[in-house]
């Protein structure tokens, strides 16, 4: 092969590498957002320990545990008792719970917020203030 083919061989062959790198790179890219947006979407998703301030028996702290099963948020409360809610109307920035307790004498309504990666804040029936904090395991 003469010294001009080889070149353009060469030449053609940097081009060739050259767009497979750049589709590799957009690959990634699209990746990496993709799975960022996964996580965001998931931020109230875990264990929480929330303090609900100002009810008539003082303040009160409960554990919130909230799972997604196919795509829907489902929450636990661990009070004295063992309260599912399963409706659960969700924004980027906040979730909002309701529900009855197992004996149905109680309506449950909580409005959560995030403040930060680890804190939310919000309120209980709008009339009780609620600070919460991710548990970390």
């Amino acid at each position: 092969m003469s010294l001009q083919r080889k070149y353009i061989y060469n030449n053609l062959n940097i081009k060739k590498m050259k767009k497979v790198s750049l589709l590799l790179v957009m690959m990634l890219l699209l990746i990496a957002s993709n799975v960022n947006a996964q996580q965001s979407g998931n931020y109230f998703v875990g264990k929480w320990e929330l303090l609900i301030q100002g009810t008539p028996d003082g303040d009160t702290k409960i554990t919130m545990i909230i799972d997604r099963k196919e795509g829907k948020l489902e929450a636990t409360l661990l009070m004295s008792v063992e309260i599912k809610i399963t409706d659960i109307k969700e924004t980027e920035k906040s979730i909002k719970l309701a529900g009855t307790t197992p004996d149905g004498n109680n309506y449950i309504d909580i409005s959560i917020e995030k403040v930060d990666d680890d804190n939310v804040k919000g309120s209980v029936a709008d009339m009780f203030d609620l600070k919460g904090q991710r548990i970390k395991n």
